[in-house]
């Protein structure tokens, strides 16, 4: 399937990157394994609940993230997240008072089923390998799919981007130098339906100096979420880590003993669910840009490598690499 462009990950960055090269014209496919877009702008739906097991929810700082999230309000994806957020540090506690916070309605993967529409994507399927010949790059899928573009955008974690490229030798020489140290930590996300209501009057809780919380949410809260009390808790890198491999029940138990603790209140658990992220949480080591593209080579890379896992830098990274692809290369 020829394109123009071949995009590897729907994440923010790929999406707001395929977005913004569609409304020039170009021909775009984003390819992700996961059975649909959003990245960790990630939501599970269970039967009869649900839980944003990713991104908790976004914030603003920058004119472009400004711009994008009023129109985002405006489509109805996002909505205005309010209560009382609080911040536990080394057993200190302090309300926070930070910038606005949104939401996708009613769940975070809302805002990325909303900026996929009108789309191309093929999702569910691995990329296995990846080439370039004779001035057009080829992607092969898991399926036995392949494309062909004259251009690619990786938005994948460096180790994954990295095994492809290490899979030709010739690629890897000349792609791989320009790439910055990315650092990666992982994440376990878990999600409890409550027997009985929230009695705890924080809507957010994010930790510093726990050993094992990092950051408590009441589900609930957040607009567009009915139904029983459903809490998500996502663990500290160290915590992580050194558990990757624990028994979910186990680690379910835990977990929200340690809620219990921090919340001094004792809450029976009705089900619960475990998501371990293995990029959650990235630490670019030396990234002087915001994206990279090489343009004699079509290739471009954008999101986590640059910006440190936050959705507001993953939307910067994708529109700066789209604005260099756009004054360099012309559609097909």
């Amino acid at each position: 399937m020829q394109q123009d462009i071949l995009i590897l990950g729907a994440g923010m960055a790929g999406l707001i990157a395929a977005r913004q090269l569609q409304s020039t014209g170009y021909r775009v496919t984003l390819l992700d394994k996961a059975r649909g877009p959003g990245g960790r702008l990630a939501s599970k739906r269970l039967d009869g609940w649900q839980f944003d097991m990713g991104a908790q929810y976004i914030t603003a700082s920058s004119t472009h993230m400004q711009a994008h999230t009023q129109q985002w309000l405006e489509a109805g994806w996002l909505a205005p997240w309010q209560g009382e957020f609080v911040h536990w540090q080394h057993g200190q506690w302090q309300t926070h008072t930070g910038a606005a916070r949104f939401v996708g309605q009613p769940r975070m993967s809302a805002l990325s089923r909303g900026l996929s529409e009108n789309l191309e994507l093929d999702c569910g399927q691995p990329v296995t390998h990846i080439c370039r010949q004779e001035g057009i790059w080829q992607v092969s899928l898991a399926s036995g799919r392949r494309y062909t573009a004259p251009l690619l955008i990786s938005t994948l974690p460096l180790p994954q981007l990295q095994h492809l490229l290490n899979l030709e030798p010739e690629l890897a020489r000349h792609i791989t130098p320009h790439l910055p140290d990315a650092h990666y930590a992982p994440c376990w996300a878990l999600g409890y339906r409550l027997a009985q209501p929230w009695p705890c009057r924080h809507v957010s809780i994010s930790l510093q100096g726990h050993p094992l919380l990092d950051f408590i949410c009441h589900e609930n809260s957040k607009p567009g979420r009915d139904g029983d009390s459903i809490i998500s808790v996502q663990c500290t890198a160290a915590f992580s880590q050194k558990h990757l491999e624990v028994d979910k029940t186990e680690l379910a138990q835990l977990v929200w003993q340690a809620v219990e603790e921090i919340t001094g209140q004792h809450m029976p658990v009705a089900e619960h669910y475990a998501h371990r992220w293995l990029y959650a949480r990235t630490q670019p080591a030396s990234a002087s840009e915001s994206c990279l593209w090489l343009a004699e080579l079509g290739f471009g890379a954008a999101g986590d490598i640059f910006t440190a896992g936050k959705v507001e830098g993953a939307l910067i990274s994708a529109l700066q690499l789209a604005e260099k692809i756009i004054q360099t290369c012309d559609p097909v």
